[in-house]
C-alpha cells in the first residue's frame, strides 16, 4: 500500500497552483488569442504580450518582464473568448444510413 505522504499528480498539480496563487500579486486579464501591450500594475513595465492556449485549461504565471521588478503576475482570459466546449455532433452515421435499407 502506498503510505498517506505518497502524492499523485493531481494532487501535486493542486498544491503548485495554490502556491502560486497565494504568491501572485496581480492578476491581468487579456483577450484570448490576440497580442495585447500590457503594463506590470507594480512597476508600471510594460510588454507585449498573448494568451494562446485555452483559458479554462490554464492560466498563465510569470515574474514581471523588468529584471528590477520582483512581481509575479498571473495572466488570464477576460472572458471574452468564444466557447471552446465541442457541439454535440453524431459522426459514422452514413454507414447506419447505407446498410439501413440495401440487403447485398
Amino acid at each position: 500500500m502506498a503510505s498517506e505522504s505518497t502524492q499523485i499528480p493531481e494532487d501535486a498539480r493542486a498544491l503548485t497552483r495554490r502556491r502560486r496563487e497565494e504568491r501572485v500579486d496581480a492578476v491581468i486579464e487579456l483577450p484570448f488569442g490576440e497580442r495585447v501591450t500590457v503594463a506590470c500594475p507594480v512597476c508600471g513595465k510594460s510588454k507585449d504580450v498573448g494568451i494562446y492556449v485555452p483559458p479554462a485549461k490554464s492560466p498563465s504565471w510569470t515574474s514581471c518582464w523588468n529584471w528590477d521588478c520582483d512581481a509575479f503576475l498571473k495572466l488570464q482570459s477576460d472572458g471574452t473568448e468564444a466557447s471552446m466546449d465541442p457541439e454535440d455532433v453524431q459522426t459514422g452515421l452514413d454507414r447506419f444510413a447505407a446498410a439501413g435499407g440495401v440487403e447485398s
